[in-house]
């Protein structure tokens, strides 16, 4: 069966930008990098801007020619010859070195790569011009006209993981009241599904979303992810700004009946 040439999303053709699509994070870490993700593409700079100054590396370690030329008289010349030999040799080692260095941290910069901005610069940096739009209308892509990613209401599901031997007890407390979980998700996965219930995204609430689930987290593995600067172990910070055009799924009422299905 040959394929379509042309595909039209559904998403392209919701009047209400709100019901399209929508964004599902799995786990406080997954929300995290979310939100750390859409600051730094709103706020920060497409590349990554270099500093000014010099950055040759500075040559330890090797000795200049003009201070061996003041310490060697004219009965040593040879003396000078073997003394430039073997600071040329020091150089071309030196070189070698910062070659390999340079191969190293390339390579390990295409397999970590580091935010351009961190969120003490969000209130310094202009937003992006795009979203700056008259009486506030929704952007949608040129091409396929579906909603920016920022515009589609956003579902945090929590995923608790609590390890451990000492932790058997609370383990063995929360395998038995596991049920209150599973009725949990389901009950804000089928709101996700029915789109009944969306707001604006509140700052002050929605900022702790999944935040319990932290407290499973090792206190060593924690305290690696912050000697590396990981955005699971950062303080999450969010700009108004951007917040503003962001959207969320509001769980329902307990005493609201979850769904017909």
């Amino acid at each position: 069966m040959p394929k379509p040439k042309h595909i039209i999303s559904e998403d392209a053709l919701t009047k209400d930008p709100i019901l399209s699509g929508g964004v599902i994070c799995l786990g406080r870490g997954a929300y995290k990098e979310y939100i750390a993700g859409i600051h730094e593409g709103l706020l920060g700079p497409i590349e990554k801007t270099e500093k000014t100054g010099s950055t040759e590396p500075k040559m330890t370690g090797v000795v200049e020619s003009n201070q061996i030329e003041s310490k060697v008289s004219e009965s040593g010349a040879m003396e000078l010859v073997d003394a430039e030999k073997e600071t040329a040799l020091e150089e071309a080692k030196v070189q070698d070195d910062l070659k390999v260095d340079e191969e190293n941290s390339s390579e390990d910069s295409q397999k970590f790569l580091k935010p351009f901005i961190s969120s003490d610069q969000y209130p310094d940096l202009q937003i992006a011009s795009e979203l700056q739009t008259p009486n506030g209308e929704f952007i949608r892509n040129p091409n396929t006209n579906i909603p920016l990613l920022i515009n589609q209401p956003l579902l945090v599901i929590p995923i608790p993981n609590l390890i451990g031997f000492t932790t058997i007890p609370r383990r063995i407390h929360r395998f038995y009241q596991k049920r209150f979980y599973v009725e949990d998700v389901c009950s804000s996965v089928v709101n996700c599904v029915r789109q009944t219930r969306i707001r604006p995204f509140d700052i002050a609430k929605d900022i702790d979303l999944a935040k319990d689930e932290e407290k499973d987290w090792p206190q060593n593995w924690v305290k690696q992810g912050k000697e590396k600067n990981s955005e699971w172990t950062q303080e999450l910070v969010c700009d108004p700004r951007i917040t503003k055009h962001m959207f969320v799924y509001e769980k329902p009422p307990k005493e609201e009946p979850e769904s017909d299905i």
